[in-house]
């Protein structure tokens, strides 16, 4: 509960979304119409970008370096300073996304 306030909280103050949880089965239509895709590195981060959504992966645990993102066309690999929300929206500014 604590971790989904905390993403509400990101999400209302980037203009984003956050989802509640939902199957894989029900969230790939999500995926597939999604403006941006913004998580931590996880299976559905790498998802979005394989459907080639643009997507920004968060790596608080994994090196960025072994498990990023970088064979997406249009996906970004943010860790340790990096992952703050003015860096997020600067990727997602830079895509002409936001």
């Amino acid at each position: 509960p604590a971790e989904y306030e905390r993403a509400m909280r990101l999400a209302k103050a980037s203009q984003g979304r956050c989802l509640p949880r939902l199957s894989l089965e029900d969230l790939r239509p999500v995926l597939r119409l999604a403006t941006a895709v913004v998580g931590v590195d996880s299976g559905i981060t790498h998802w979005a970008a394989a459907l080639g959504r643009p997507t920004v992966g968060l790596f608080t645990g994994t090196p960025a370096r072994r498990f990023g993102l970088d064979w997406a066309p249009q996906a970004a690999s943010l860790e340790g300073p990096s992952m703050a929300i003015d860096r997020v929206t600067a990727v997602l500014r830079g895509w002409e996304l936001v």
